[in-house]
């Protein structure tokens, strides 16, 4: 039997009343707040297609799909223009130097490639491989300057509001992650709704082809594949006169103007078969084409290309039209030994540079770059140092630093006084690996800098700091040690270009360009201006030698001309080649040219700055000599002997 306590029935009906109170409590709660809550649903787009009205969905969908777009078209321009959105303003190019910092692909069209690699006129060597980072920040930009032009609302009849633009990029392997804050407001029926983040992932490829990119341009930096496959051409095809010895009696001869044309020829044909192991189009008939520089990249395709279009710039020792040897034969004791046999030796020494264009692809996305090459008296070119490439750093010597260094770091004011240097950028080169060490005034003084180094012999410390010089010294990390960084400021100033005639001074005309170069060796510190271009010139003191050319818009042709060239060939007959000769001549027509442009100005010479007037002044005036405009080109090799050979006023510094 079950006994029930009085009172319990009463306590049950009461629990009830409090639950329904509670109820239409919330109810009444989620009323009144309705747009607090679910506001916050609408703008996040939680609920999508299921609460947002379908002209607010379809909104939120053009801006996704804009999102997609606008990446995938920027990714796309970056790849092509070796990493770059926006290419560095283009250095000019000359007769003298037909090399800017990109590559033209296809004349006259304005599509350029980044050089990851080149050489300037005045024999400095740069790279304009950017960084992940920089990347980034290029394709945010793009993102932030064009999605709003993206977005069609024509068709949405509603009163829309678009805020300002804000963009995250992230680079992967094989995507790239876009964050986008983009405040839209939509009056729909006098009900407001907003949208503002929109976040994707783009399956794109640059990540993945940007490192194989850079592990391609680090070997050949490091290694010259294509400066040796390059002296490789010259050894092996007759056309190019290279080095050697011979015993025929006919000595050869070459003309200067076919062997770069048949070099050019030769280049195009080798660059193009160049296939890399393992990749995904490796397969090459001639295994002398293919090269073992990488690994893990079978989902890649790479391929160089070389056009002869393209610059290309070659010089020739012994010089002349006609390239030939020396014969033992000649003068002397050899005309009486050409009765028994003849020998020729031949030694010709280049100087060359020209362009590869190295591509990759993979699942239908191109990344593109250019890079020089560069052979200087028969030997690939000096190695390229990068201090500021942080993704080149080798992490098995890099992460484990072993000895502590201190560096101190001073600038150098007018007074030849110190200043004590923060934030300056420490790095250490170990070979070929570059380790960023830290900054200074990270952990103590303004100017001091103690921190764990790698173990490296006979290593170079680099000290870099916005607005000073390039701090390098050779340092042993070995042992724990003490050095002080001295930092030269760079000074900048206002630069003036006065031309000077016979009888009148002027300013640089429109139809003109000038070029100027200014080499410190003692420091190794150079500068080039550029007119039109820059009207500011940074300097550090100490002695600089100055080349400036004056270039002017006035077209000059360079007449062909025939060249006769005769040799000595065995007669026919009993005696065979013991000796008996006749002549024959040979007569090769060399086509005459026009240049576009002619160099008509400027000045050489030797110019010391001090420091206090770096200090003092804001403004710089240099003076160049102006000639007759050359009208062909013996008046044109005049006007360069000129050049080197007339004085010119001393630049004048103004405050």
């Amino acid at each position: 039997m079950i006994t029930r306590k009085r009172g319990s029935r009463k306590a049950q009906v009461t629990s009830f009343i409090v639950l329904g109170i509670l109820i239409v409590a919330l109810i009444l709660l989620g009323y009144a707040f309705r747009d607090t809550l679910f506001g916050g649903i609408r703008e996040r787009g939680i609920i999508k297609g299921v609460t947002l009205p379908i002209e607010v969905s379809r909104l939120e969908d053009f801006i996704d799909v804009c999102v997609d777009e606008v990446t995938e078209s920027g990714a796309r321009i970056l790849g092509q223009q070796g990493g770059y959105i926006v290419l560095p303003d283009p250095e000019i190019v000359s007769p003298v130097n037909p090399f800017s910092n990109s590559l033209e692909i296809f004349f006259g069209s304005d599509t350029r490639v980044a050089y990851w690699f080149f050489q300037e006129a005045n024999g400095v060597k740069k790279s304009l491989m950017p960084s992940k980072e920089e990347m980034e920040d290029q394709l945010r930009r793009y993102v932030n300057a064009n999605l709003r032009n993206c977005v069609d609302v024509s068709n949405i009849d509603a009163d829309i509001v678009f805020g300002e633009v804000e963009s995250l990029v992230e680079i992967n392997e094989n995507e790239i992650d876009v964050d986008v804050e983009f405040q839209v407001t939509i009056n729909l029926k006098d009900e407001i709704f907003e949208l503002k983040d929109f976040n994707q992932k783009i399956k794109l490829s640059l990540g993945k082809l940007y490192a194989v990119a850079q592990a391609i341009m680090s070997n050949e930096n490091e290694n010259f594949f294509l400066e040796e496959k390059t002296l490789d051409y010259m050894n092996v095809y007759d056309e190019i006169p290279y080095s050697g010895v011979d015993f025929e009696c006919t000595p050869k001869r070459w003309n200067k103007q076919k062997v770069i044309e048949d070099f050019k020829e030769i280049l195009e044909g080798n660059i193009k078969s160049l296939k890399i192991e393992g990749t995904r189009n490796s397969e090459v008939d001639d295994k002398y084409s293919s090269l073992n520089i990488l690994k893990g990249v079978d989902d890649v395709d790479v391929n160089f290309d070389y056009s002869r279009n393209w610059p290309f710039l070659i010089d020739i020792v012994p010089e002349g039209e006609i390239l030939e040897g020396d014969s033992f034969n000649r003068g002397g004791i050899g005309r009486f030994l050409t009765q028994f046999f003849c020998i020729n030796s031949y030694h010709f020494v280049y100087d060359l540079k020209y362009p590869v264009l190295i591509s990759l692809n993979k699942n239908d996305f191109d990344f593109q770059f250019a890079t020089q090459i560069i052979v200087e008296n028969n030997q690939p070119r000096e190695p390229l140092i990068v201090v500021e490439q942080s993704h080149d750093t080798n992490s098995i010597i890099c992460e484990n630093p072993l000895t502590t260094i201190n560096v101190n770091v001073f600038g150098i004011n007018s007074n030849f006084g110190l200043e004590p240097v923060e934030g300056a950028k420490i790095s250490y080169q170990c070979s070929s690996t570059v380790c960023n060490i830290g900054r200074t005034g990270e952990f103590s003084d303004l100017s001091y800098f103690e921190g764990k180094f790698p173990q490296c012999l006979n290593g170079q410390l680099i000290v870099e700091k916005e607005g000073y010089d390039t701090f390098e010294e050779q340092l042993s990390t070995i042992e724990e040690t003490t050095i002080t960084a001295l930092m030269e400021p760079i000074y900048e100033l206002d630069l003036e270009v006065k031309v000077l005639g016979v009888a009148f001074s002027r300013e640089v005309l429109g139809n003109e360009l000038v070029s100027i170069s200014l080499k410190n060796e003692n420091e190794n510190y150079f500068e080039n201006v550029n007119i039109p271009g820059s009207e500011k010139i940074k300097l550090i003191p100490g002695s600089y030698d100055v080349e400036a050319y004056l270039i002017s818009d006035s077209s000059v042709y360079v007449e062909g001309k025939d060249l006769e060239t005769c040799l000595d060939i065995p007669r026919e007959g009993v005696l065979g080649v013991i000796g008996l000769t006749k002549r024959e001549c040979q007569t090769t027509k060399i086509e005459g040219l026009t240049l576009p442009q002619v160099l008509s100005g400027g000045a050489s010479f030797s110019w010391n700055i001090e420091r206090e007037e770096l200090a003092e002044n804001n403004k710089v005036k240099i003076f160049l000599n102006i000639f007759d405009v050359p009208q062909d080109i013996d008046e044109l090799s005049k006007v360069y002997d000129e050049i080197n050979s007339k004085g010119v006023a001393e630049p004048e510094f103004e405050k």
